[in-house]
């Protein structure tokens, strides 16, 4: 009996290979085991990353299956028209319901072998990971940009994007690969997922307490000053906070470009233990105030390694205001900023969200052209359920909510994000109506969002002043 229903169940996945697109073995009679069920949703084989000349690139892919389609990120519509040159039988395209873009042939067919020419490209890519780090001397290629998924078979499924990673230098050039033993000045491999490898100049490298950073000479001298303390206070900070995250030291991958706007601005993302940052400046005398955002960029981008996953797209608004949140208490701890200018910047990043609010759900900002809401909406809802938790006299803090979230598993914590969040901060002590109004807050499209948040402050317990129409936060 056992025999024939373990042919049944083998004939089943058969059927389900039929669509999917791939083969696999009956094995003896044997079920799959749990490995190999793993391996059956993974994609796998080669990607070989060449460097031909100083501003080109091969990225070759050579799978393990055929596929429909690699999934690359979210939609970076001018990166991949300027700096991608397909092969004529292939084209990009977008999904419109979730922003995000694929790799696929135009007449649909599967495909295991696709090489690509490719440019470096120096802008910076709002919203999204930077594909390159551009250094004066240099250049960090991120591989994550080259394949997060890949959809197999008839019925599109989704798999694992886990290839193994060839890096080849161009002739005496050094390069760096995170978790591999310092430089190399030949051609290296991985198989971790989502780092940026460095090809370029070792002396831009600097190895501090916790974090090794490759800064790029044109940083301005007074930033990195200041940056070199910082990055490792903020590191041994988030460690106290919510404990060690990682078996090795954080990696910044910072480069410096001039432009034709006033003042100096920073961007860029986090991924793995790895933040890729872009600063801006045009070279004009640098105080307190360009230090101080340069710090917090980086408090918030630390926050991001830190923080629990949870959810998908539509809980960007607490990845993101959630990680701003944390970067003004570690700003905050660090003496570096006073509550004084957590109330101003709480209150700048209201004003800024009125607008988005009216127009879409903090939600689904992301893919209806007002991302910028997770960051600001995000913030302030964030704040309010902070303060929701502190209805019967507790005292919690973004930190708390933290260690909570992360008792939870990572099944319910991905797909049922709400019922976390809200079980989370019932169990720090808010009550039912505070978290009945946070939800609606972030599921809808407010006419008037003044209003709005007027009724998610009163039911809360945010304090705050209305004047004018404005409204002013007043305490944490």
């Amino acid at each position: 009996m056992e025999y024939i229903i373990s042919i049944f169940k083998q004939m089943i996945m058969i059927l389900l290979c039929f669509f999917y697109g791939c083969s696999v073995s009956i094995n003896n009679g044997k079920n799959l085991s749990k490995n190999n069920k793993t391996e059956f949703f993974t994609t796998k084989g080669e990607v070989i990353i060449s460097h031909i000349k100083e501003n080109e690139w091969i990225f070759d892919y050579k799978l393990d299956k055929k596929i429909k389609m690699i999934m690359l990120g979210p939609q970076t519509k001018k990166y991949h028209e300027t700096s991608w040159r397909l092969p004529s039988a292939f084209e990009i395209m977008t999904d419109s319901k979730t922003n995000y873009s694929y790799l696929k042939r135009k007449d649909t067919k599967s495909f295991d072998k696709v090489s690509i020419s490719v440019s470096t490209y120096a802008d910076i890519i709002l919203y999204a990971p930077q594909p390159f780090i551009v250094y004066e001397q240099g250049v960090g290629v991120n591989t994550g940009p080259i394949g997060y998924a890949t959809k197999v078979g008839f019925l599109n499924l989704m798999n694992n994007f886990s290839p193994t990673y060839f890096f080849k230098t161009m002739l005496n050039e050094n390069i760096i690969v995170p978790g591999n033993p310092n430089y190399s000045n030949s051609s290296t491999q991985t198989q971790r997922k989502n780092l940026v490898a460095y090809f370029g100049d070792k002396e831009a490298m600097y190895e501090g307490d916790y974090v090794v950073s490759i800064i790029d000479k044109k940083f301005p001298r007074q930033l990195e000053k200041a940056y070199k303390p910082f990055v490792d206070k903020c590191v041994t900070l988030y460690n106290k906070k919510l404990g060690i995250r990682f078996d090795q030291k954080l990696n910044i991958f910072l480069s410096h470009t001039l432009w034709d706007k006033e003042g100096y601005g920073f961007g860029g993302g986090a991924q793995e233990f790895q933040i890729l940052a872009k600063s801006f400046g045009d070279n004009s005398e640098i105080g307190k105030i360009e230090i101080k955002k340069m710090q917090l960029f980086f408090a918030h981008e630390m926050a991001h390694l830190w923080q629990t996953d949870l959810g998908n797209d539509n809980f960007r608004w607490f990845h993101e205001g959630g990680a701003e949140l944390m970067s003004y208490y570690v700003m905050e701890e660090l003496g570096l900023i006073s509550e004084k200018d957590i109330l101003k910047m709480l209150s700048g990043n209201l004003k800024q969200s009125i607008e988005g609010l009216s127009e879409v759900s903090l939600e689904f900002c992301h893919i209806n052209d007002y991302p910028k809401l997770n960051y600001t909406a995000g913030l302030l809802v964030t704040h309010a359920s902070i303060i929701a938790t502190n209805a019967n006299d507790n005292i919690n803090d973004i930190f708390k909510l933290e260690e909570i979230l992360s008792t939870f598993g990572k099944n319910d914590r991905i797909n049922k994000p709400f019922d976390v969040f809200s079980q989370a901060l019932v169990t720090l002590g808010a009550k039912k109506e505070s978290v009945e109004t946070i939800q609606s807050f972030i599921k809808t499209k407010h006419k008037n969002p003044i209003l709005a948040y007027e009724e998610l402050f009163r039911i809360t317990g945010v304090k705050y002043i209305k004047k004018n129409e404005n409204i002013k936060i007043t305490g944490l």
